[in-house]
């Protein structure tokens, strides 16, 4: 932590006292600053030394006595906005980068998105077909067949084993799901101005 975050964070820590007491405790702290420097101690040094904002803040309240009447419990951290550091980019990158997005969907994530959503589907299928298996089993007279004891275990068997598939398959498609929205949003991302 330098001097400058230093500062800020103790200013927002001491924003309940007035506003006279508050620059005067800033200014003793950026006179620490000054004394540390002319010792020939770098920013951190001084700031180890001085402790964390946070402790800093909490002995002034407690030597004063005086308490938050709304707390504000600033975070831990301290957030510098920074300038954005992407360019927009121009027309022609932009086609440069399109015909290479189209490239590389065309020879490897159109193919490979295609095996996966069919694995995906022909799972849904083989689920449905396992957890519907009692239906066919029920409708097997109708069409000459005969119920043997040995067909009713079986279809228990393979409706336990659909039942058993049916929460991995939910969750692998839910996973190909937000895979497939997140290559198709890096795409869009990719055209905009992103890496």
């Amino acid at each position: 932590m330098n001097k400058e975050l230093f500062l800020t964070e103790l200013e927002e820590r001491l924003a309940s006292l007035n506003e006279s007491d508050r620059e005067e405790l800033l200014e003793d702290y950026q006179e620490h600053f000054r004394s540390g420097k002319a010792e020939g101690k770098s920013e951190e040094e001084i700031v180890l030394s001085l402790g964390t904002p946070k402790s800093i803040a909490e002995d002034i309240f407690t030597e004063r006595e005086e308490l938050l009447q709304d707390p504000i419990t600033p975070p831990e951290t301290y957030y510098v906005p920074r300038k954005p550091t992407t360019k927009e980019r121009t027309p022609g990158l932009r086609v440069l980068l399109l015909i290479g997005l189209i490239f590389l969907d065309l020879v490897l994530l159109i193919p490979v998105g295609f095996a996966v959503w069919s694995f995906v589907i022909s799972l849904w299928l083989l689920v449905g077909t396992l957890v519907l298996s009692p239906l066919f089993l029920v409708l097997s007279p109708l069409f000459g067949q005969s119920i043997e004891m040995y067909q009713g275990f079986g279809t228990i068997a393979m409706t336990g084993l659909g039942l058993m598939f049916l929460p991995a398959v939910l969750w692998l498609s839910k996973l190909i799901k937000k895979a497939t929205i997140i290559v198709i949003s890096w795409h869009a991302y990719t055209l905009k101005g992103g890496r």
